[in-house]
């Protein structure tokens, strides 16, 4: 009996310690660890029932939780746990310090979710979020989105402040009528024209070249489309709702017809590319000087660096509004007002050095007072009319009472007139060619002159050099005093009058008795060129 009553109280002790074991078991699968102190502090304070004495979450009561978790600003970085959360409504976790945030697709019933003001790098699958209906993730680091496809419940997606430069297709979204992407790094916005229902589209600063047609979205009422690469108002159809239309700080260069757009309100079109043909289109909308804001545009970027010639024509154009009427053009030189013109281009006839300057033009039209357009920097230099530096010259020396000679090279392509004087007769010559012959003193003014009359003075006195010839009398009159000539030297000796023609040739020495080859040569003066230039002499017949 002893033994039997022994057997059932260790059966009893065995039992208790197995429901001690089972129970601990039971209890350690319904909690979960916390790792994120702050999230921790936060459920604890405000959903005490759901942290048991160990500080877990039991995940039990986690799912019975319902409407809306706020979690704003409590320097969160982690909220695993929040997962178990099955049955809530919305999720708010704005201004924590999360990089991302566990799989929440056991949300079944989840509308909101807004975790702003973080620095998610990327969201998980969202897929299982069947009934969302609000998304709102701006000012992260997110550079791409999940497939939003099956989340056809979302009505507001907010992206704004990430980095994203390529989007999801949004086409499934056919629900959505708020939308707003503005300052990622965008360039297409796949779906777009499917998302019927959209109300407002806020897409600036990004990097979009175009936007698709928009005449589908009949319900849009506002479109922020400023700061992008935009180069032309996006199709809204015949019947526009659009009552907001911002397109400032883009690249438009042309306009629609703005006549059809019935319900407009505000249109900014500032700090884009048009010119006063396009922005007199819409001096036809009644109140458009309030309606539409102009100004600024961009600076016209048709400057450019221009070298002109002096003495020649130089022209400045801004190709604007060639053929738009009532246009004026005023020109700035260097900051001050230059002159003021009724074309786009500003001639200089007569090209001077006090032209050179920075120019710039300022446009205006009268539809427009207080407005005006302005190009960049036209920036002028002017070169003189002849590069005097670049000539160079040769002169043949004035040897005995034979004349010299100069010759003017100029580059190739020049065509100048050049004008040789003489500071002591005043005597002139001029050359198109750059050769003067006949030049009998020692020193001359040279000056230059273009086709357009422009004139540079040389700046070095011409300088022909000179030297006197021995002279000797001849009177080949047989008397037997002075009859010829004897030429001592070896070599040839060649003999020229004075008009520079040869009367004769011979081998030295040798005697020369006034003979050429058609009989006695004349009286007269002569110059005998011994070796090529070795010496010369003067010789004077008289008979």
């Amino acid at each position: 009996m002893k033994l039997i009553h022994l057997l059932k109280n260790s059966w009893r002790e065995q039992m208790v310690l197995f429901n001690l074991i089972v129970c601990s078991t039971l209890s350690y699968g319904q909690t979960v660890s916390l790792p994120d102190t702050n999230f921790r502090n936060f459920l604890k304070k405000n959903y005490p029932v759901l942290i048991d004495f160990n500080g877990d979450l039991i995940i039990a009561e986690a799912g019975k939780v319902t409407g809306e978790i706020i979690g704003y600003s409590q320097k969160i970085s982690s909220l695993e746990g929040i997962q178990f959360f099955t049955k809530i409504q919305g999720l708010n976790f704005s201004k924590n310090n999360l990089k991302s945030i566990p799989d929440i697709n056991a949300m079944k019933n989840l509308e909101v979710l807004n975790i702003s003001n973080n620095k998610l790098e990327n969201l998980p699958s969202l897929s299982g979020l069947k009934k969302i209906k609000a998304l709102i993730v701006p000012v992260n680091f997110l550079q791409r989105l999940p497939d939003l496809s099956l989340n056809d419940s979302l009505v507001r997606l907010d992206l704004h402040s990430n980095l994203i430069d390529t989007l999801t297709d949004l086409s499934k979204l056919v629900r959505l009528d708020y939308l707003n992407i503005l300052n990622n790094q965008v360039r297409y916005i796949p779906g777009l024209d499917k998302l019927v229902l959209l109300d407002t589209l806020i897409i600036w600063r990004n990097n979009l070249l175009k936007l698709p047609s928009l005449e589908n979205i009949n319900k849009l009422a506002k479109l922020d489309a400023s700061q992008n690469k935009l180069d032309k108002v996006p199709d809204f159809g015949s019947e526009p709702a659009v009552q907001i239309l911002l397109l400032d700080r883009n690249n438009l260069s042309t306009l629609p017809d703005f006549s059809i757009y019935k319900k407009l309100s505000k249109v900014n079109i500032y700090g884009n590319k048009l010119s006063f043909k396009e922005l007199t289109k819409l001096t036809f909308k009644a109140g458009y000087d309030t309606l539409f804001d102009i100004s600024p545009q961009q600076t016209f970027l048709v400057g450019k660096k221009l070298q002109s010639i002096e003495g020649e024509k130089t022209i400045l154009s801004t190709g604007i509004d060639q053929n738009t009427a009532g246009v004026t053009y005023e020109w700035f030189k260097n900051g001050f007002s230059f002159s003021t013109v009724t074309n786009d281009s500003l001639k200089i006839i007569n090209t001077s050095f006090q032209d050179s300057g920075k120019y710039i033009c300022v446009i205006k039209h009268p539809s427009f007072p207080n407005f005006a357009l302005q190009t960049d920097t036209f920036v002028v230099s002017v070169k003189s009319c002849v590069d005097v530096q670049s000539l160079s010259t040769s002169v043949t020396d004035i040897i005995c009472k034979k004349a010299g000679s100069l010759f003017v090279m100029a580059p190739s392509k020049n065509k100048y007139t050049y004008e040789l004087k003489s500071p002591v007769t005043q005597k002139i010559f001029t050359s198109t060619t750059g050769r003067f012959d006949g030049l009998t003193e020692p020193v001359y003014k040279l000056s230059v002159k273009t086709s357009t009359g422009c004139s540079k003075a040389y700046p070095v006195d011409i300088k022909i050099p000179g030297s006197s010839c021995k002279d000797y009398l001849i009177t080949p009159d047989n008397d037997g005093n002075m009859d010829t000539f004897f030429f001592e030297a070896s070599g040839k000796v060649e003999i020229f009058d004075k008009r520079g023609n040869m009367v004769k040739r011979l081998s030295i020495p040798s005697e020369w008795d006034c003979s050429s080859d058609k009989g006695k040569v004349a009286s007269g003066y002569y110059i005998a060129n011994i070796n090529d230039g070795e010496s010369q002499i003067g010789l004077s017949i008289v008979y």
